[in-house]
């Protein structure tokens, strides 16, 4: 019996030893990501906008996400995607203002 108990007390510690511990300092950290943007059209992000959603001040334009990233880098207006925020856009209104 005791060659036995030796043997499971022996395995036990061996599976232990094999598992590696780390400590939290020692993880490693993937270097930071640019800033997201469509390498397509060279449009950067649009802050605070919604993908789909509609442009205030222009009618039947709507932001769009041409490569399905999950940020705006610009607009569609009558079928015609256009890098950047449309002109006359304002970004405190978050809207497109006449006569600008």
């Amino acid at each position: 019996m005791q060659k036995w108990l030796f043997a499971l007390v022996l395995g036990s510690a061996a599976l232990l030893t094999a598992c590696e511990t780390s400590r939290p300092e020692d993880a490693v950290v993937p270097p930071p990501t640019a800033s997201p943007a469509s390498a397509d059209t060279g449009a950067s992000v649009l802050e605070g906008l919604a993908v789909d959603a509609p442009i205030p001040g222009l009618a039947g334009a709507v932001w769009s996400d041409p490569n399905n990233t999950g940020f705006v880098t610009g607009y569609t207006y009558k079928g015609q995607y256009h890098p950047g925020p449309p002109p006359g856009y304002n970004p405190a209104t978050k809207s497109v203002e006449p006569g600008t």
